[in-house]
């Protein structure tokens, strides 16, 4: 009885962390609304395609604590790209200290344009699951597994850009101090799309585990916060730094995954605190 009682809970725990991060990315997006000059031109590949399959890591940062690390993974198929997207995080989300995993799969056309995919998240015992295929201006959508499954549409404004994919647009073409880029991509953990606007601000140097880079930097609003993203002169991606309070930087196979502590609770670092009380007879807050 006792080994139930802490198997049910266990199982709990895991399904209140999966629909709160599931949530919070949710919201995060819709807060946001991206907005970019009308010379603003999409994302084009000019310099040729990959040619052969790459892997890259990077690790995970919340205030300085290494809570996890990611593993991404490109190759040629069909045409165009098999993309993999590997992200382990260990959170502390209200007093719950699990270990989040989400792997996205995904296939594109030569531009990244998104042909299908399959999204899961999983803590502990519990596993969540999207997958969808473009027909036309339609994303065909199942949720679920097994008996759980549900289907539905999507109407595509225009074709996106998987966030997977992201990751490697620079690899494509020659940026400089600048250039400003409109893309339009989807998210499949939340199956929203949205379009962003991608700015080549500065020319820095920039110094990673005792290795000095010579980098573009690259700003865009994303999930309603400022992102910053660091590329090298060949288009990959050195740091990046905005998301939720996250960072990334690049890491390598033997260091990625090794002295991730966790986080305190995710909330209390994360969350904005305000410089007055508020009052306590409102219906709500705009």
């Amino acid at each position: 009885m006792k080994y139930m009682n802490k198997k049910i809970l266990f199982n709990i725990s895991g399904i209140i962390i999966v629909v709160i991060w599931i949530v919070m990315i949710g919201l995060l997006i819709k807060r946001q609304e991206f907005s970019g000059a009308a010379s603003d031109q999409p994302f084009e590949n000019e310099t040729g395609n990959i040619d052969s399959g790459l892997k890259e890591w990077k690790e995970i940062f919340l205030k300085e604590r290494k809570v996890g690390y990611s593993i991404s993974f490109i190759r040629p198929f069909q045409g165009g790209y098999f993309i993999q997207d590997e992200v382990f995080l260990r959170l502390n989300l209200m007093g719950l200290d699990k270990g989040i995993y989400t792997i996205t799969q995904t296939n594109t056309d030569g531009d990244f344009i998104l042909k299908d995919f399959a999204f899961k998240m999983k803590s502990g015992l519990v596993s969540y699951s999207i997958s969808g295929k473009v027909e036309g201006a339609l994303l065909m959508v199942k949720t679920g597994e097994g008996r759980d499954q549900r289907f539905s549409e999507i109407r595509l404004s225009e074709p996106p850009v998987i966030s997977a994919g992201m990751e490697h647009l620079f690899k494509t073409r020659k940026i400089q101090v600048g250039d400003a880029f409109r893309i339009s991509f989807f998210d499949p953990s939340t199956l929203v799309q949205k379009e962003a606007v991608l700015k080549v601000v500065d020319r820095e140097s920039l110094n990673i585990n005792r290795i000095k880079y010579n980098s573009f930097r690259v700003e865009t609003q994303m999930f309603g916060n400022l992102i910053t993203i660091w590329v090298d002169e060949s288009g990959v991606i050195l740091k990046e730094e905005g998301l939720m309070g996250l960072v990334m930087v690049r890491s390598s196979a033997a260091n990625a995954s090794l002295g991730i502590e966790g986080t305190e609770d995710y909330y209390e670092m994360a969350a904005v605190s305000v410089d007055r009380a508020l009052p306590t007879d409102l219906d709500r807050i705009s």
